[in-house]
């Protein structure tokens, strides 16, 4: 956990160092396929660490393909009612999105999540 934190702070500092000294010409030397593969591969590895959380099983351990073979091994364990909630939330956050832009939708169901309890 401590790493991860100092990690988070370095990259916040190289950010903002970058921004004030207008550097971000600098990424224009790098493609866009390698950018959007970069992308997906986060996007990847944000939806199986979360996967668990969103179906109600314990979390697995290990790097990415570890975690996505405990989630396919676990679907018959799955909690019905956090599916459910998790499933509403972000229904709720993209017909939100859709149908109201200027609203915004992740504290629209954050304010509900808050009240239900």
């Amino acid at each position: 956990m401590v790493l991860v934190s100092a990690a988070t702070i370095a990259a916040g500092v190289i950010f903002l160092l970058g921004g004030l000294l207008r550097l971000g010409a600098v990424s224009e030397f790098i493609s866009k396929p390698v950018l959007k593969g970069f992308v997906f591969g986060l996007a990847l590895t944000i939806m199986v660490k979360q996967a668990h959380k969103l179906m109600g099983i314990p979390g697995g351990k290990g790097n990415f393909f570890h975690q996505l073979w405990h989630v396919v091994t676990s679907l018959t364990n799955i909690n019905p009612w956090t599916l459910g909630v998790g499933v509403a939330a972000i229904a709720i956050m993209l017909l939100l999105g859709a149908l109201v832009p200027r609203v915004p939708s992740a504290l629209v169901v954050l304010v509900f999540g808050i009240l239900s309890t």
